[in-house]
Parts: structure tokens; sequence; C-alpha cells
């Protein structure tokens, strides 16, 4: 059933858009029939979930961490996932570039930061706009992180 299901999917997709399959709750042998059926990337909320089916399931596939990151829990998901998608705090992401760069790899590839004129904003990514895009992330920094100066709300998208 799952295999069916993942190429009924990926059946569906316009070219040049990738599936990341969440894993939530998903036993190694179920991530394994969705890898042999096509899926290229796996998503997961939990890094303690990823880490028991880690094991089994390995490199067949790319990683991503798709929930929300602890920054306790930053070295073992540096260690597992290939790519962090979401992060809220300037701290998190200081300490995610510190352990990629020890190991040698990229976890942050894009930078969302939702910025706001009001002081009380408490919105995912407010935090990381209130310092220079270079003081977040030493080791790979944003290219082209522009503000416009016009408008007092923005969202930004900005490869890493």
């Amino acid at each position: 059933m799952i295999a069916e299901n993942v190429r009924a999917i990926l059946a569906e997709l316009p070219p040049g858009v990738e599936l990341v399959a969440a894993a939530k709750t998903r036993t190694a042998a179920e991530i394994l029939e969705a890898v042999g059926a096509g899926v290229r990337i796996i998503g997961e909320n939990y890094v303690q979930e990823a880490a028991d089916v880690f094991p089994a399931v390995g490199r067949a596939a790319r990683w991503h961490f798709i929930g929300h990151l602890q920054k306790n829990k930053a070295g073992k998901a540096v260690e597992i996932f290939d790519m962090i998608e979401t992060v809220d705090s300037a701290a998190l992401a200081r300490e995610i570039d510190k352990r990629s760069a020890a190991a040698g790899k990229t976890m942050l590839r894009s930078c969302r930061a939702s910025i706001s004129s009001k002081r009380q904003s408490r919105s995912p990514g407010a935090a990381l706009a209130t310092r220079p895009a270079e003081d977040l992330l030493p080791h790979k920094r944003p290219a082209n992180l522009r503000i416009p100066e016009n408008k007092p709300t923005a969202n930004l998208l900005v490869p890493v």
C-alpha cells in the first residue's frame, strides 16, 4: 500500500518538484518500502524517531528535519540529517552552524526570516532578523540578504 501511494503521488508531481515524505511514527521497514518506490527525501519531526530508524535505513535517501529542533538536540540532528528546514532562534542557528562546520556539512541551505517593525513580534524568525546574517551563520553566510527599506514587514527566503 505504501509503495502504491508513493508511486501515485510521484506521478502527479510536476518536473523539478521533490517530495519530502514525512516518516512520522513509521517503522524502518515502512520507510524502506517508500524509498524503494521512489522517495528520495525522508522528513522527520523528531530527532529521536529518526535516530531509532536511521541504523536500518541509513543513507538510502536524504534526511530532512522538519520539526521544531531543541538546541540540546542539534548535535544529533547534524549527525543524522542532511538538512534542517526549521530554525526559530539565532542561538539555535549558531549551534547548528558550529556543529555542522565541525562535521564538514552545510545544514542550513536557506534562511527565511520574518521581519517586522513591531518590537514585540514573536513570529518564527523574528529573532533571526535582529542581527546581520553573517553574525548568525559564520560557517555559511547568506548571499545577498537584503531587507526592503519601504516595507516594514517582509518575508525573505535566501539561499545560503
